[in-house]
């Protein structure tokens, strides 16, 4: 039995052990290097990544503004020369509408009714010749008189179709304009009133001729008019700017046409005439708009953005390039902050290693860092408890192993084995051959339930019918002097118990009953509570005293076991069920001199009888 014992504390204290290498090679698994790694990449990369990125849309907003900056300075540039253009070309119309000669011809061309055609051509030779003196700006592209119902008086050369040019709207909208010696310019429109008509697109400008110096407001019967060659005026393109004119309706020219040109259209017509820059980002083209000084007219700069997409993609590149050499510098620098971090862990990890090998007597050196100092300090001394907690657990489960040793041996102590002899001995003698039957029979149910594997536990069916067993062999001895009643329904009677809980109580119960020289009577009861089971043992002899109860109480209490001279039954079998069940679980002693002795045994219930006593309440 010696030997069992030992033997069963040599397989706790290897599962303990093996325990605690689970412990530490779940330490070694969680590899620090690995997570130092992974923290450096993640942080740094994202890092780099977000700079990256920054950088990237830095770049390429400062380079849409900088080309902003240039389209409108360029267009601004040309602007300011298409207005010096118009204002040339209106200081010809100027000259030609104040020549005192050229309005005396018009005047007496409209005055006559009939045409002297001889003093006409030469007239019209006169005129012509002070019309290309005048015109000798390339922005025009014909200059000639009409009077105020269109028909044309001169032309250098004859190119208007007079009947044609009266159907003109523009013409009509604009002479009702007409004010003072100011210039008027047109809409857009096209060239249908030329004889070799045409539909291009331009744009002219009407002077009023003064036929009278005192006048202040009037309107004026004839005017000079000039169509300006609208390819010559857009022809000052930078390299990658085109140009287009758009008037105050929002139609427009452009000498060059795009993809995007009926969108290009739109945006032109939404714009409102009284903005003096106008931007717009579509697609692949930059616009800027501008409103002339002097004129109702607008000139559309249009930009396109091919060289933007190469900025981009080089841009794209040179993210790409800086990425891969800073996750390169990342990799390479976590590896070497790792392996620095990591080092003296690995060197604790394998003495760690050794100590799960069983070696105690491994020393921890001191270490430079001052967390694994700490840290392997706390190991040795958590060493030093283990080892000191593993013998200390041995020694218990050596007392342990005694405490039942010694609880066996009391149930089937030799005195009373004895005593069961001595009375089979005096039943043969007497002859009493059934008892002696009987006896042999319940004595060796008792002696098989008590020494066959002692320590398994059984149900509490199986303990009282062992209880039965016993009583009935010490009726035999005392001529039935032991009156007992046992209750215990089927489910609770399958409640887990430890062997041999119940007759050390029910021995103690008889001894102390029988000094009473009365029958003895025992009643044995088992109840359920909620998620527990009460076994309850009432004996009717003299009872305990107020001293003895004092002590019992304290020895339940302070769980006392085995000593001399102590009530090793009833205390030694509380010590049981608490190691077993827990703190909650044993005895309970109840005792009044002269009346009996009760003892409450705790026990924890199964979960069908906890079910089954729910449903019935």
């Amino acid at each position: 039995m010696r030997w069992s014992a030992q033997g069963k504390t040599s397989v706790s204290g290897k599962n303990k052990m093996e325990k605690i290498h689970g412990i530490l090679k779940r330490i070694k698994g969680k590899t620090l290097e690995r997570e130092i790694r992974r923290g450096y990449t993640i942080v740094f990369f994202s890092v780099m990544l977000t700079s990256v990125l920054a950088f990237a849309i830095f770049s390429i907003g400062v380079y849409r503004t900088q080309t902003l900056k240039f389209c409108e300075n360029v267009v601004g540039l040309n602007l300011n020369l298409l207005d010096s253009q118009l204002l040339a070309i209106q200081e010809t119309l100027q000259i030609i509408s104040g020549d005192p000669r050229i309005l005396e011809i018009v005047e007496y061309r409209m005055e006559t009714d009939e045409i002297d055609y001889a003093v006409e051509l030469y007239h019209q030779r006169e005129i012509l010749e002070k019309i290309e003196i005048a015109s000798r700006n390339t922005g025009i592209e014909n200059i000639y008189i009409v009077d105020r119902e269109g028909e044309c008086l001169y032309s250098s050369p004859m190119m208007i179709d007079s009947e044609k040019f009266q159907e003109n709207v523009w013409f009509r909208e604009l002479i009702e304009k007409v004010e003072l010696n100011i210039p008027y310019i047109s809409e857009l429109h096209d060239k249908t009133y030329y004889y070799n008509s045409s539909e291009e697109k331009c744009i002219s400008m009407v002077m009023p001729m003064v036929f009278g110096i005192d006048q202040v407001s009037f309107t004026s019967p004839a005017f000079v008019v000039c169509d300006i060659d609208l390819d010559h005026i857009l022809g000052n393109e930078a390299e990658d700017v085109r140009f287009a004119i758009s008037d105050s309706k929002g139609e427009w020219y452009a000498a060059h046409t795009y993809g995007e040109d009926e969108k290009i259209r739109q945006w032109v017509q939404a714009a409102e005439g009284n903005e003096k820059t106008r931007v717009k980002n579509m697609d692949d083209l930059m616009i800027v708009s501008m409103k002339t000084n002097y004129y109702d007219l607008r000139l559309v700069g249009i930009k396109e953005m091919d060289e933007m997409r190469r900025i981009q993609m080089q841009i794209f590149a040179l993210s790409l390039a800086i990425l891969f050499a800073a996750v390169v510098f990342i990799l390479v620098l976590s590896r070497k902050t790792s392996r620095y971090i990591a080092a003296p862990l690995k060197r604790l990890i394998k003495r760690c290693d050794l100590v799960a090998g069983g070696d105690y007597e491994v020393s921890f050196p001191d270490e430079d860092m001052e967390e694994i100092r700490v840290l392997s300090d706390t190991i040795q001394g958590m060493i030093s408890n283990i080892v000191f907690l593993n013998n200390k657990m041995v020694e218990e489960e050596k007392t342990l192993s005694q405490e039942k040793l010694k609880a066996l041996w009391h149930q089937i102590n030799p005195h009373f084995v004895n005593n069961v002899l001595q009375s089979i001995k005096a039943l043969a003698i007497e002859g009493e051959t059934q008892k002696i039957s009987e006896l042999s029979t319940y004595l060796g149910r008792v002696m098989a339930y008590s020494v066959y594997q002692p320590y398994n536990p059984v149900i509490l069916e199986e303990e009282l019918e062992h209880v039965r067993n016993y009583l009935k062999v010490q009726n035999i001895r005392y001529d039935n002097q032991v009156l007992y009643t046992i209750e215990c329904s089927d489910e609770i009677g399958r409640t887990p118990i430890l062997k041999l809980t119940l007759q050390p109580i029910v021995e103690n119960a008889i001894e102390h009953g029988r000094e009473t020289g009365k029958r003895v009577v025992i009643t044995i009861s088992a109840e359920a509570e909620g998620k527990d089971v009460y076994i309850i043992v009432h004996d009717n002899g003299n009872g305990i005293t107020k001293e003895k109860m004092e002590e019992l109480q304290h020895d339940l209490n302070s769980h006392t076991h085995y000593e001399k001279n102590r009530s090793v039954g009833i205390l030694n079998v509380n010590e049981r069920l608490k190691k077993q069940y827990g703190e909650a679980y044993g005895i309970e002693l109840n005792s009044k001199e002269g009346v009996g002795t009760t003892v409450v045994i705790k026990l924890p219930g199964t979960e069908e009888e906890d079910d089954e006593s729910t449903a019935g309440r």
